[in-house]
């Protein structure tokens, strides 16, 4: 019998040797949930660069602030899903709102930063983000467990 949670909070400092706890909390609630390798594979990847991002860029110098992780397996948009939500009380940024990369003639043009980002669009199916004066930051990213006729990812 699974010991294997469909829901997990965490909350903390946003330090990096936190990270493995976080990226366990997804992969217990894949494991949960029954999802394939590459849904535990994408879904850990967003989260661990949307992590990284609010250690390094969240808090201005100085002891590190929050970091605040939520996985849950329930419906999105009335799908079957895992939605991992993200909160910190760092700087207003919305991650959403960066453009994404050109195409770059090689890689020694590409831009620094914003890679990351990307990559967090490109592996799940849905973002959403929004700031609260009272609560900070609210990054949520959703991977679907079923995928639709002609849909692919």
């Amino acid at each position: 019998m699974s010991t294997a949670r469909s829901s997990i909070a965490l909350g903390g400092p946003a330090t990096l040797d936190r990270l493995p706890l976080l990226l366990n909390a997804v992969a217990e609630v894949c494991e949960a949930a029954g999802a394939d390798a590459t849904l535990r594979h994408d879904l850990r990847l967003a989260v661990e660069e949307a992590c990284m991002n609010v250690m390094r860029h969240a808090y201005r110098s100085g002891a590190p602030g929050e970091l605040a992780l939520e996985v849950t397996r329930e419906p999105w948009q009335g799908r079957p899903a895992i939605r991992v939500t993200l909160r910190d009380r760092g700087l207003p940024f919305d991650p959403l709102a960066v453009a994404a990369p050109q195409p770059a003639e090689d890689a020694e043009h590409l831009p620094l930063g914003g890679l990351g980002v990307h990559l967090m669009r490109q592996v799940t199916d849905a973002q959403a983000y929004h700031y609260d004066v009272a609560t900070g930051n609210h990054l949520t990213l959703v991977k679907f467990l079923t995928r639709q006729h002609g849909e692919e990812k």
